[in-house]
């Protein structure tokens, strides 16, 4: 490029600074960012996330396989979310087991323990199948299991 057709940078407004996107240099300074950043897997630690609908859980206890496990927490808060939008909520919990197939099908759903009534324990039935399919599972998650499906007990908290 030629020096002399070259444009100057025009200097920046007073008052404005120069904001420079800066890496974490530590884990605790990385878990403090992204607690920051409002992301829905961190909405379900705290308490609740939401103050008017509660959190949910999904019981995987020794399972390895995290992002997947996120994926699907994921896209069943999210429908819990929408289906709840401008809703008065009680407070309690809806207990939902269902069986989850390695090709992201989902069958024998059913509500184990709701103290919140049948239409707030529907919401929470809808949560899990609406988005059904899922995907399908990682290679390394079907040869740790022994079968093509595993049994899923997930809670919805109503705060």
């Amino acid at each position: 490029m030629n020096p002399s057709t070259a444009k100057p940078t025009p200097p920046a407004e007073p008052g404005e600074a120069e904001t420079k996107v800066s890496r974490p240099r530590t884990i605790k300074e990385a878990l403090a960012r992204k607690a920051e950043s409002g992301l829905v897997g961190e909405k379900m630690k705290q308490d609740g996330g939401v103050k008017r609908v509660g959190a949910s859980a999904l019981d995987v206890r020794g399972m390895s396989f995290g992002a997947y496990d996120a994926a699907i927490i994921q896209a069943i808060q999210q429908r819990w979310y929408s289906l709840l939008e401008s809703r008065p909520t009680p407070r309690g919990k809806v207990v939902v087991e269902f069986r989850m197939h390695h090709d992201g099908r989902v069958t024998d759903l059913k509500v184990k323990d709701a103290d919140v009534g049948e239409l707030y324990s529907l919401f929470c039935q809808k949560a899990i199948q609406d988005p059904a399919p899922y995907p399908r599972w990682p290679s390394d998650m079907r040869r740790q299991f022994q079968s093509d499906h595993r049994d899923v007990t997930f809670t919805f908290y109503y705060n």
